[in-house]
């Protein structure tokens, strides 16, 4: 795993690239207000940090602390820190060619999600029932009584 200089993760890895390491930048869609408008924009999962393969058995990893865009190589001591591979292998299965994290969909009634848009942006409710069109009814408990909201199942995680 690399660090990038601040607000450079983009440009380190197409830097990266040129050099021919294999990388993954994994990115999440966040809801963003721009004068009274919500409007989708893209981050990384693990801010300003990328994944990059490397042979252990080589020395390659000096390298990359020379690329334009990286601050340094995350490190256990002096030696480069390991991600497990089942890790990145599943975190790259939930994404797509572009590394945009898909949303796990909820798959049956009762699961409890978060939304992702606004203006319910990090509300927690219930699945009540899904529809063929990815629709997804959610039941929210209040305090006076319990309400429905009807949300696109591409914009839900669960809990």
């Amino acid at each position: 795993m690399a660090q990038a200089k601040s607000n450079s993760v983009q440009i380190s890895q197409r830097n990266l690239q040129i050099k021919n390491f294999e990388t993954f930048l994994p990115v999440e869609e966040e809801p963003d207000q721009y004068y009274g408008a919500t409007l989708a924009s893209t981050r990384p999962l693990f801010p300003d940090h990328l994944f990059v393969a490397l042979d252990m058995s080589q020395d390659f990893w000096v390298q990359i602390q020379s690329i334009f865009g990286i601050a340094h190589i995350v490190k256990i001591g002096k030696s480069p820190a390991v991600v497990p591979t089942l890790l990145v292998t599943e975190l790259m299965q939930r994404c797509d060619r572009k590394g945009l994290m898909r949303p796990v969909k909820p798959q049956r009634p009762v699961d409890q999600v978060t939304t992702t848009r606004i203006p319910f942006a990090n509300f927690m409710a219930e699945v009540e029932s899904t529809a063929p069109d990815r629709r997804v009814c959610l039941l929210k408990n209040r305090i006076t009584a319990p309400y429905h909201i009807v949300a696109s199942g591409n914009h839900l995680h669960l809990v």
